[in-house]
């Protein structure tokens, strides 16, 4: 079973201006017909509700996808800002992910989230690390220890850091044998982005990486390259990891 996945490299703007990057995008959208698709991490500048996050994203052609995740928002619930990623299944709104570790100044203006939360759409699960987070092992540990099959990672990464956010996201897939594809803006930031695949190789794993071109990272998700040397890493590992408040959600 095999799932196609897209993700777009765009640069970052204002709502205001978004009418010719709406446009791009859904370009591209017809063009690949994807399963699965990604964009970056904040790429509106502006702070919305979630009301206004779903209201906009309905100008993309999600409709007729089967997991989207839009990138994620700057998104004011209440008193507090979240950084958050919206995910939708046929275009019906599911769930979010909040970022976990706010990186740098975003601890000023950020709240964190406190919950990992895995989604289980269409026969796979998938979870959604906000850039900084897949730096840290524990959320690849815990998505792995919890079946899932991708690991979706918006992001916004500067030109001068795009080798050491690589390393991380080989890394992540390496040590969990899970596929991970990270997605980054353009034009002032790195865009370079990276799509990592394990799949069995004789008794160990080996990995195939895809790098953007012409804007978009594009691959396949193929379930049986790795599912069996996931399980099987899962229970090698002897360390003990712990996270409360694992949600997944199932439709």
């Amino acid at each position: 079973m095999s799932f196609s996945v897209l993700g777009i490299e765009i640069k970052r703007i204002s709502k205001n201006d978004r009418e010719n990057i709406i446009k791009e995008i859904n370009s591209k959208i017809q063009s690949y017909e994807p399963d699965i698709f990604i964009l970056p991490e904040k790429w509106l500048i502006d702070k919305l509700t979630q009301d206004e996050a779903l209201e906009l994203s309905k100008e993309l052609l999600i409709e007729n996808i089967p997991i989207a995740l839009p990138g994620s928002f700057s998104i004011l619930d209440g008193n507090f800002l979240f950084n958050r990623a919206l995910i939708f299944n046929f275009g019906k709104f599911i769930g979010f992910q909040d970022k976990i570790i706010p990186y740098g100044t975003e601890k000023r203006h950020y709240y964190p989230g406190n919950k990992i939360k895995i989604f289980k759409l269409e026969g796979i699960k998938i979870s959604a690390p906000i850039c900084y987070d897949i730096d840290f092992p524990f959320y690849g540990r815990i998505s792995a220890v919890n079946g899932v099959d991708l690991i979706i990672n918006p992001s916004l990464i500067k030109m001068e850091f795009k080798e050491e956010w690589h390393y991380y996201i080989i890394a992540r897939s390496l040590e969990n044998r899970i596929p991970v594809i990270s997605v980054n803006s353009s034009f002032q930031f790195a865009g370079g982005s990276i799509f990592v695949h394990p799949y069995r190789h004789n008794i160990g794993a080996k990995l195939r990486i895809i790098e953007s071109s012409d804007g978009v990272v594009y691959g396949k998700l193929v379930l049986e390259d790795f599912r069996d040397i996931r399980d099987i890493r899962i229970n090698e590992d002897p360390g003990i990891y712990r996270a409360n408040g694992i949600d997944v959600i199932e439709i």
